[in-house]
């Protein structure tokens, strides 16, 4: 048999120590429970004697032989310093205890309607009782019995039975089940639960198929039923009260599941996955039937072919494949991969025990006995296995770099221009002045789409009115073939902006010139935040003398009441004065903010009363607030609200109409929002409305910075300003503050209605 080859990249490895054909090996374990004896049961082919071979051990050729005369085993099975074999001899057959020295303590005829020349299969189903055992022969089932003095007996308990399984456990109670077999008649299996009385129970009818499979769980059974046409099994689990209680299919046949019967009541199949050629290990948890639960799904290697069966042993799941060995934990995890030919020495599926670090696999055709040993440096092998995977692959990958570095320097930076961030443009010309390439936003500049082909000239894509200044300065890269910067102005919609481009000729290494990189950034709205920092601390000097034109009007004494009034005009032309001077000033510097917890029912009063509503008495004004706590820089937050109030005020153009300033909040944002009936706007002039300066209202004194100031607020509470408006039908401007407090009131939580001011 060929050498195995052990993979040590997994915590365990298995290697071949013994192989013995011809026959079935049984462990046993001695009087001393540290010691095993090994029997190997080897049928009589007419020219040998022997039977049966025993020794000490379990590894090692120091077999003692002894005979049973001209018999053929059947089957065996170890039991308690011994073991029972079935046998025939001419058209007899017996059971026998055989023990650790060969000697056969007790034999007894079991009989039947046996005919010497016809074949008689027998297998042995497990311990029923204390001293009772399962056996089938021929469909016939019998409870062998051992009593004290080792004296064997044998009842026949029905006849065509398929299967039978041992629920037997020393702790059940007397009222349990001890087995359960299924009787056959007509095409149908019929299962039944046979208690310690020996009194059977019938518990469900099923239709027969090519396989039949029993399963221990708990006092409950596990029916598999299978054909060897279709790679798939019913599942019944079946209760000796209530019948089948649980019914569902498993993508594999019988012999490639298995079913644990403790504290986890896992089932295990091996799964044919959707590619065709390669296995997984499916690991489900039947605790609670009403939520069936996947615990684990395990890959195994695609060199395994050809499952022969799956186990549960001693703690641990083994799957045997024609070419190869795979074991894993009972929760899935992979723990060896060994590559054994076993498809040349079982071409059935053996009987498998797992004791002292030996692994044994008996079947009558030859047995086989793996050790397990630990891999100490497992994970380490690992590392270095996947490592040269990657390796070669990566040392060709960075010799490639090293050759695409040094040859094609200028198509690296080429490819890190184009991808500059979308806020500037990128167009790749040729020698000759064809376009090559250009980002998407310098397709937008142009006005091209992604079906418009390039290696066109540059000018064949300067149509628009717009692109005429990019086409000039084009013209002079090319002209020039050297490194560049200029600003020019592009006129588009109306809007005038400002932009830097920059030329960046392509050489070869010879230095003949091979074309250009040419890449625009937009500047319009940097230079407009310098020149509002420069109008702002101009307007921070001018609060000074305002303020002092202010003080100096309140404290002229007047007597005429001409002159009074003059003076309040004064006094309150001086103070809009004032408050455009700290709009300039909020705008034009990065200020810091100073938050407190506020009651957002008093931010929206105190925005409205701000407004004396004698002045306006076209409009109404309306606040629909609750309380809500809000962590907030109050006077800049009122000073927002202000402005968007008096967009909606200017809106209306003397016309009657309703200003509403209401709140709410959810876990993110405090709301508060400022909506009029007024005009609205179109979807144009809404899109333009957060654009620096911009302002529908120049003709009543508008400048655009009120947008501004609601925008810079929200940035520095880390907000966001939301703008709602449709034609004919009114604008709302909602602020969205953090919501960092718990919101709850100040004062008692209930929506407060207030009519500042009604329509006359």
């Amino acid at each position: 048999m060929s050498d195995i080859l052990s993979d040590d990249t997994y915590p365990y490895s298995f290697k071949r120590v013994d192989y013995q054909q011809g026959g079935e090996i049984l462990i046993v374990r001695g009087v001393d429970q540290n010691t095993q004896y090994s029997f190997f049961i080897k049928p009589n082919w007419a020219e040998e004697s022997e039977a049966v071979y025993i020794k000490r051990g379990i590894i090692g050729d120091n077999f003692i032989g002894s005979t049973l005369g001209n018999a053929y085993i059947l089957s065996a099975m170890p039991i308690k310093h011994s073991i029972l074999a079935c046998w025939k001899e001419g058209d007899k057959v017996y059971v026998s205890v055989v023990d650790t020295i060969g000697a056969v303590r007790s034999i007894t005829e079991v009989f039947g309607e046996w005919n010497k020349f016809e074949p008689i299969q027998a297998k042995w189903y497990g311990q029923c009782g204390q001293n009772d055992y399962l056996l089938i022969i021929n469909k016939n089932l019998f409870v062998v019995s051992i009593d004290k003095g080792n004296k064997v007996s044998s009842n026949l308990f029905s006849d065509n039975v398929e299967k039978a399984v041992s629920l037997y456990s020393s702790k059940q109670p007397s009222n349990s089940p001890s087995f359960a077999y299924v009787y056959s008649k007509e095409g149908y299996g019929f299962l039944y639960f046979v208690k310690k009385t020996k009194s059977d129970k019938f518990a469900t009818q099923f239709l027969l198929t090519d396989d039949i499979y029993l399963f221990p769980f708990s006092s409950r059974v596990i029916l598999l039923t299978s054909s060897k046409s279709y790679n798939i099994s019913l599942l019944n689990i079946i209760d000796p009260e209530k019948g089948s209680i649980y019914e569902s299919l498993i993508e594999a046949s019988g012999d490639r599941i298995v079913i644990t019967d403790n504290d986890k009541k896992y089932i295990y199949n091996l799964e044919l996955n959707r590619n065709g050629s390669d296995y997984s290990l499916v690991v489900n948890d039947y605790s609670n039937l009403k939520n069936i639960v996947n615990v684990n799904r395990t890959g195994i290697s695609k060199d395994l072919i050809e499952p022969i069966g799956l186990w549960f042993e001693n703690g641990q799941i083994i799957a045997m494949f024609r070419n190869g060995l795979a074991t894993f934990d009972l929760d899935g995890t992979l723990n060896s991969v060994d590559y054994i030919p076993f498809g040349e020495a079982f071409n059935i599926k053996p009987n498998t025990v797992f004791i002292n670090e030996n692994l044994v696999f008996s079947s009558a055709v030859g047995s086989m006995i793996l050790e397990r040993t630990k891999n100490e440096l497992w994970f380490f092998n690992r590392f270095l296995q996947n490592s040269s995977y990657y390796l070669i692959p990566t040392i060709l990958v960075m010799i490639a770099f090293v050759f695409i570095k040094m040859y094609n320097n200028q198509r690296r930076v080429l490819k890190a221009l184009i991808n500059l961030p979308s806020t500037g443009v990128v167009f790749v010309l040729n020698q000759n002045g064809r376009l090559k390439s250009a980002n998407s936003y310098g397709k937008q500049l142009l006005g091209i789409t992604d079906s418009v082909p390039f290696n066109k000239l540059f000018a064949e894509y300067c149509i628009l009115e717009h692109t005429k200044s990019i086409k000039e300065l084009v013209d002079k890269a090319i002209e020039l073939k050297d490194f560049f910067t200029q600003k020019i102005n592009i006129i588009k919609n109306n809007d005038l902006n400002e932009w830097i481009y920059t030329s960046y000729p392509l050489r070869s290494f010879s230095g003949r010139f091979k074309g250009l990189v040419i890449t625009g950034i937009d500047i319009t709205e940097q230079l407009e935040r310098q020149r509002l920092s420069n109008w702002a601390q101009l307007a921070h000097d001018m609060q000074t003398n305002l303020s002092t034109i202010r003080l100096n009007a309140e404290q002229l004494e007047l007597e005429k009441e001409v002159n009074q009034d003059r003076r309040k005009k004064i006094i309150h032309q001086v103070g809009l004065l004032i408050q455009r001077v700290r709009d300039v000033v909020t705008v034009g510097r990065n200020e810091s903010i100073y938050k407190a917890t506020v009651d957002c029912y008093d931010l929206c009063y105190d925005a409205i009363n701000e407004f004396d509503a004698t002045l306006y008495p076209n409009i109404n004004f309306l606040v629909q607030a609750e309380h809500y706590n809000v962590s907030c820089d109050k006077p800049k937050i009122l000073r927002a609200l202000r402005n968007a109030i008096e967009n909606s005020i200017k809106s209306f153009q003397q016309s009657n109409g309703t200003i509403t300033i209401s709140n709410s909040s959810d876990s993110k944002f405090v709301y508060i929002s400022v909506k009029d009936n007024g005009p609205g706007m179109d979807a144009h002039t809404k899109s333009k409305f957060t654009q620096p300066y911009f302002t529908t209202s120049k003709k009543n004194g508008g400048y655009g910075i009120g947008t501004m100031i609601m925008q810079h607020v929200m940035e520095l509470h880390g907000g966001e300003l939301k703008i709602e408006s449709e034609k004919g039908k009114g604008t709302e401007i909602v602020f969205c503050i953090p919501n960092y407090l718990p919101n709850k009131t100040i004062k008692a939580i209930s929506q407060k209605k207030n009519v500042i001011h009604s329509e006359n």
